[in-house]
């Protein structure tokens, strides 16, 4: 019996010892693939370090991919979003819990549906003056109300010479534009070329801002291309075909205006017979010119052959010789109240013209264009949002509501009752019904 239980022990121990081999480390080759471990996955799903870098569009291809269907695309088409940066350090825990399709993290950022659910971040941003900055709010406000993240880095950046290239390269993706001024300087949009290599990767359009140029060619200081100035709708168009070549879309204009004015005081008004720009041809040396910084490269303002020159004689050395202030903004308001200068360049919708008792002289030449409101954006933001038609009507809603009351009005809070823009921005949102 001894024997018997003696060979039956060895048996066991050489079974025992033959699965230790087949069941260990070794390299014999499963027959089946290896299940890839959770770590691995997560780096395969949210994508190496090198093409995150590639994500901007570079073709018709590669835009159809850039809305955010996972974790990792919604990190690439949000740079700098909060997910984004918790999915920076490969394999951790975090990124390996976002990489699962379905979780949280990739439910807040998947693209729009409807224009309730926010897509990738918007960089925002705006000319310098109050006006614009209030207006480049409402557009914030309005889309984080429908769930997307607003960088607000690019609002008040500066004058348009400032602005449209920061568009064009992709430094913003939305802002304000007036539409008769910005189709007389749609050059500043259609000259400019991308940043950077990688700025020209992430923006197909800016490689061929050159065919844009081309097409806004006559937005010079001779003036724009050949439309009716007192249509809005016909200017929107207009400026559309010549930022098309730049990849900038001209969305809804809205009824809301604002024309650059030229203001005197009553004294300066009554000395002088002043009651419309071209009474001011003959007495122009008599009176101190408050212009715009850029009036002297402006079609609009002080540029060779440009709306002074052409329609009312103002002389080139009239225009050297004007102080430059901020226009449609305080430095102009404080030098005409302190009588530096006799004559302003402002916004017709400044309260400050009223309060003041100041005289907004006639364009009796009509050398100022209808300058309604619209919102320009990159055609290559527009790829990445899943429902674009949602997007464009959360702005085109907001065109449609604003006038120049309105503006009139919240440019009067900002003025005189000294109230903070994100303020005058969410009162205006609540009573028209987009926020609560």
């Amino acid at each position: 019996m001894r024997s018997v239980r003696t060979l039956a022990l060895g048996a066991s121990l050489l079974a025992l010892l033959v699965g230790a081999c087949s069941t260990g480390g070794g390299s014999t080759p499963s027959p089946k693939p290896a299940t890839p471990s959770a770590s691995a996955q997560a780096s395969q799903a949210s994508g190496a370090s090198a093409p995150a870098s590639q994500a901007a569009p570079s073709s018709s291809a590669e835009a159809s991919q850039a809305a955010p269907s996972s974790s990792a695309a919604a990190s690439q088409a949000a740079p700098g979003s909060s997910a984004e940066a918790s999915q920076a350090t490969a394999g951790s825990s975090a990124e390996a819990s976002q990489a699962a399709p379905g979780s949280s993290a990739e439910a807040s950022q998947a693209a729009p549906s409807g224009g309730t659910t926010g897509g990738p971040t918007i960089k925002i941003g705006s000319d310098g003056f109050y006006e614009a900055k209030i207006v480049a709010e409402i557009y914030a406000e309005a889309l984080e109300a429908k769930g997307y993240t607003v960088d607000r880095t690019g609002i008040g950046m500066g004058a348009r010479a400032v602005s449209a290239p920061a568009l064009v390269s992709g430094q913003i993706d939305l802002k304000p534009e007036y539409v008769g001024s910005g189709l007389r300087n749609a050059s500043l949009y259609a000259g400019q070329s991308a940043a950077s290599p990688a700025a020209s990767e992430a923006s197909p359009a800016a490689s061929a801002a050159s065919p844009a140029a081309s097409a806004a060619g006559s937005a010079t200081a001779s003036g724009a291309p050949s439309v009716d100035v007192t249509d809005p709708n016909a200017e929107m168009q207009a400026l559309q075909d010549a930022l098309s070549a730049a990849g900038i879309t001209v969305l809804d204009v809205s009824p809301a205006a604002d024309q650059n004015g030229f203001v005197v005081r009553a004294d300066v008004a009554q000395a002088n017979n002043l009651a419309k720009m071209s009474d001011t041809t003959a007495v122009q040396d008599k009176i101190k010119w408050g212009l715009a910084t850029d009036c002297a490269t402006n079609p609009l303002c002080g540029a060779p052959g440009g709306a002074l020159e052409t329609a009312y004689g103002i002389t080139q050395a009239t225009i050297t010789g004007a102080t430059l202030l901020s226009a449609c903004d305080q430095p102009m308001v404080d030098a005409l109240a302190s009588k530096t200068i006799d004559l302003g360049e402002l916004c017709t919708t400044q309260p400050d013209i009223a309060q003041n008792g100041w005289v907004l002289l006639e364009d009796d030449k009509h050398s100022q264009p209808a300058d309604n409101l619209v919102p320009l954006v990159r055609n290559d933001y527009l790829a990445k949002v899943g429902d674009q038609a949602a997007f464009e009507k959360i702005l085109n809603d907001v065109s449609a509501k604003l006038s120049t009351e309105a503006l009139l009005d919240m440019n009067k809070q900002f003025t005189f009752d000294k109230k903070d823009i994100a303020v005058i921005a969410k009162a205006w949102l609540q009573q028209n019904g987009f926020t609560q």
